[in-house]
């Protein structure tokens, strides 16, 4: 059956018309290349929707060298009285772009546009400037820095450098200053480890340069050596009442007859050493001078197999008397009616 000319004619346009490309519309959720995020969206950084008659705008604030401490707030006075506070983030919670970058965020509404007197504190200090908010549908970024008691706008004043660094300039583009960022906590805890080694290092100078203690000299004329004695026990009452009668006498071992000026050792076997200091801590009080006396020299305790007697000598040096009953035979040998010591 032959077509009508008019449904040929149709069929022939339809054909035509396929050829062209048809235009995608991006859905009200998806953004096509280089579309920008509509008014109803929002970027983290980036300001909120902003309403006719006093809609919302974003506040950030840069403290690259950070002041700012504890909890940070923003008061913001319009010409008109209004008042509104509100907290300034640094935690990376929307809006805020990025955690402890020193970069505070705030969304700010019901503010109308005109002047605005801008205060930002925290729990100690505080900074203030005036502020313009111009009119209009989209929503404009208020961006300060802090620097000092300054607070001061980005934008023909400052800018950002590589690495971190913000540079402040003037209107002509000259740089008036660069401020680095703040260093991180691991810096400080190095610089902790290097204070206390410098103060560790500087404490032992101090102790080991340090003159040992000694003993104080004295100009004296030196004492006479008072050589060792042995004696017989049927002797010994007459060196008692003899020549050691002016001697407050210690004495180790037992004595058949006691006389006022013999101090008995009760220790039963005292080292060397032990019996010296008795009698040195003696010689420090006051009374007569001291001798040591030994009626049984056996009593003397010296592990190792040394001779008691010898280690004994050493260590009077000759400083007192030193008596012992059936002594060295080297040593002076004392009889009745010689001379006394």
């Amino acid at each position: 059956m032959p077509l009508h000319p008019t449904v040929l004619l149709a069929c022939l346009t339809v054909l035509a018309g396929s050829d062209e490309p048809t235009e995608r519309k991006a859905s009200p959720t998806e953004t096509m290349p280089g579309q920008q995020y509509s008014p109803g969206q929002a970027k983290p950084g980036q300001a909120p929707p902003r309403k006719p008659g006093g809609g919302g705008l974003l506040l950030k604030i840069q403290d690259p060298d950070g002041l700012l401490d504890g909890q940070v707030k923003a008061v913001l006075k319009t010409s008109d009285g209004t008042e509104r506070t509100f907290k300034l983030r640094d935690d990376g919670t929307f809006p805020d772009a990025q955690a402890r970058d020193l970069t505070y965020t705030a969304p700010v509404f019901g503010i109308s546009p005109g002047t605005i007197d801008l205060l930002v504190k925290d729990d100690e200090r505080e900074w203030s400037r005036q502020a313009t908010l111009e009119a209009g549908d989209t929503a404009p970024l208020l961006e300060y820095l802090i620097k000092g008691e300054s607070l001061m706008e980005m934008g023909s004043e400052t800018r950002r450098a590589p690495q971190g660094k913000l540079v402040i300039a003037n209107e002509s583009g000259q740089v008036i200053q660069t401020t680095h960022p703040p260093e991180t906590e691991g810096y400080w805890l190095w610089f902790v480890l290097a204070g206390a080694l410098g103060v560790g290092t500087w404490a032992g100078s101090v102790w080991f340069g340090r003159r040992p203690p000694g003993v104080c000299r004295l100009d004296e004329s030196p004492a006479a050596f008072l050589p060792p004695t042995r004696l017989e026990w049927e002797h010994l009452d007459q060196a008692l009442s003899g020549p050691l009668s002016g001697y407050r006498v210690v004495c180790l071992g037992e004595l058949e007859h006691q006389t006022g000026n013999v101090i008995p050792c009760i220790e039963q076997s005292p080292l060397p050493t032990e019996l010296l200091r008795a009698v040195e801590r003696l010689a420090a009080t006051v009374g007569p001078p001291v001798a040591l006396l030994l009626t049984a020299p056996d009593l003397l305790d010296l592990p190792g197999g040394a001779d008691s007697l010898e280690t004994l000598e050493k260590a009077v040096a000759g400083r007192f008397p030193l008596w012992v009953v059936d002594g060295p035979c080297r040593w002076q040998d004392w009889q009745p009616g010689s001379l006394s010591s």
